[in-house]
């Protein structure tokens, strides 16, 4: 019997020996890293999405109509401020939840996607 690292082994050098041990330690640390990184994966997967940069109303509204513009223009503008001023409520990337749906259809205004409706008014109207 021969004695290596301690241990006592029969018919293996202490050669041998060593280099299985130093495989078993490399497997054992590979083993460790794939477990550590498989913690990280799921530990990222649990959390919700990344941050989310919150952007002030005025930067917030034209954003949000962007992700939908069809649905907005399909109603009026008045309509439209309202719908903004309930997605803000809800929305992670506003800044200050809630907007008023005044300040949602001023800032819609601003973008220019909604004519100006004539006033008819026959005071309003200038003579011919």
């Amino acid at each position: 019997m021969a004695k290596a690292g301690g241990k006592f082994t029969i018919g293996v050098s202490p050669r041998r020996f060593l280099l299985g041990e130093l495989r078993e330690q490399e497997r054992l640390q590979r083993q460790q890293r794939r477990l550590l990184q498989q913690m990280l994966e799921r530990s990222l997967a649990k959390r919700p999405s990344s941050r989310v940069r919150k952007l002030s109303g005025k930067a917030w509204v034209p954003v949000a109509f962007e992700r939908r513009p069809d649905e907005l223009l399909a109603m009026t503008i008045t309509e439209a401020g309202e719908a903004l001023s309930r997605e803000s409520e809800t929305a992670p990337d506003c800044a200050k939840p809630p907007l008023s749906a005044g300040y949602c259809t001023n800032e819609l205004r601003k973008l220019g996607a909604w004519e100006k409706k004539p006033r008819k008014s026959p005071r309003q109207q200038h003579p011919k």
